[in-house]
């Protein structure tokens, strides 16, 4: 591994770009079985140790070392309805269709933003999600 990183440093170099270690993570993708035995190493990258962590955000994805996905998808879930609770305080002085609007503005785009990766994941992780929209069309609605 270390040698893997050696080679990339002088890639950088060559390049005039420069790896920077307080902003590195690192993160194992394993089993279950093997989740125990990867997270006690560490990486060396120069003159930093880069511990390894369980999560990660990435692009506003919160990735776990499982790939369960369930983090992302509860915290999601959260931002979704804080958003629904702040617009149903001002659903009574909007016509309908704005209202829509809004709620198609600020919440939709949570709830699609890299739901492609929430593919083949079982229901109950995906079913909060799909909870926030159509809490979306409960507010157009009622």
């Amino acid at each position: 591994m270390e040698t893997c990183i050696d080679s990339l440093d002088d890639w950088l170099r060559k390049y005039r770009l420069k790896m920077n270690p307080a902003k590195t993570d690192l993160m194992w993708f394993s089993s279950s079985r093997n989740q125990n035995n990867l997270l006690n190493h560490d990486l060396h990258l120069k003159d930093a140790n880069i511990p390894a962590s369980t999560q990660l955000r990435n692009l506003g994805v919160i990735f776990d070392s499982k790939l369960s996905f369930t983090a992302h998808v509860s915290t999601t879930a959260r931002s979704c309805f804080i958003i629904l609770r702040r617009l149903r305080e001002i659903r009574e002085f909007l016509p309908t269709s704005e209202f829509a609007s809004l709620v198609t503005c600020f919440v939709m785009p949570k709830v699609d933003y890299c739901n492609s990766l929430l593919y083949g994941l079982p229901d109950y992780l995906v079913e909060p999600p799909a909870v926030g929209a159509e809490a979306c069309l409960w507010c157009w609605t009622s």
